[in-house]
């Protein structure tokens, strides 16, 4: 039954810019563990290429090998319907796939493949997710990530309001990550908007779609419903606020400082000004009553 396989192929989405790409969904019940993986038709592909080639073509053709990989159309040709009849040929494809038992000397060369097409290592894990990790693990700052999606990103300085389906992730770092693909890390990324230099600000324009301004350029986010889109916002834009609320109380501390040791200088200068003053003559004028001593009272 298809509700009991334990990789099931459940949806699917677009992803890419001008030249769309398809990535299916994964889901995956093994090892007493659940997790999601993206998979696009390549990567099936590649699977199948990999695990004919490990066991040979006359040992699939002696023992009837019958994984058989749905076909392709055109390239860049998506359409839905064609797309979701694709998923139950996919599933039949897989549970194939891991139902056939290869040859002894074979055994761990095909277990390796579909353990790294199913991510059993990382079990799901984004690009990001994997590189935070990493980055703790050699003893870097903590961060994790708190939100990450699939989005419609545009910039429209430099892609002429063109959106591309892209991967996001907002760090515990107020650093918000845009790749092009789920398993892009770090270093892969599109774009790094390090959202706590300040200058970022957030402006609602559809119930599913913001906008995240910095000084030079707008970034445009869209979503495919008004829930992810709101719970977005609200993450980016705390990003945002909080830091302007930290950066404009920083500086009105300092302001503060500053007038307050200005408010003092301007009293101790008033306080010396107000003293009687003490004037000293040295000497006489002609032997007589000194006319300053008179003048002063010395």
């Amino acid at each position: 039954m298809e509700g009991l396989r334990p990789v099931r192929i459940t949806n699917w989405t677009p992803v890419g810019g001008v030249f769309k790409h398809v990535e299916y969904k994964i889901e995956i019940n093994l090892e007493g563990a659940y997790w999601e993986v993206y998979r696009r038709y390549s990567d099936f592909s590649h699977l199948d290429k990999n695990i004919r080639m490990t066991l040979g073509d006359i040992w699939c053709e002696e023992n009837n090998f019958k994984p058989k990989l749905p076909g392709k159309d055109l390239p860049y040709a998506i359409s839905g319907d064609t797309v979701d009849k694709r998923i139950p040929l996919l599933n039949d494809y897989m549970s194939e796939m891991l139902g056939f038992t290869p040859p002894e000397d074979k055994k761990n060369l095909v277990k390796n493949l579909l353990r790294a097409f199913l991510d059993m290592d990382n079990r799901g894990k984004s690009g990001i997710r994997v590189s935070m990790e990493l980055q703790a693990g050699r003893g870097g700052p903590a961060n994790t990530v708190l939100r990450e999606s699939f989005a419609l990103v545009s910039r429209p300085t430099s892609f002429n309001l063109i959106y591309q389906a892209c991967f996001i992730a907002l760090t515990s770092h107020k650093v918000l990550y845009v790749c092009s693909k789920v398993y892009d890390r770090a270093p892969q990324a599109k774009h790094v908007l390090a959202l706590d230099t300040g200058g970022f600000s957030v402006t609602a324009v559809s119930q599913t779609r913001f906008d995240l301004k910095s000084l030079t350029e707008t970034f445009q986010f869209c979503f495919i419903n008004e829930n992810d889109a709101a719970h977005w916002m609200r993450a980016v834009g705390d990003a945002t606020l909080q830091q302007t609320m930290a950066r404009t109380t920083e500086a009105s501390r300092r302001s503060d400082m500053q007038r307050a040791q200005a408010e003092n200088e301007a009293t101790r200068k008033a306080a010396e000004g107000a003293r009687p003053q003490v004037h000293e003559y040295h000497g006489s004028v002609g032997g007589t009553t000194d006319q300053l001593s008179t003048q002063f009272g010395v």
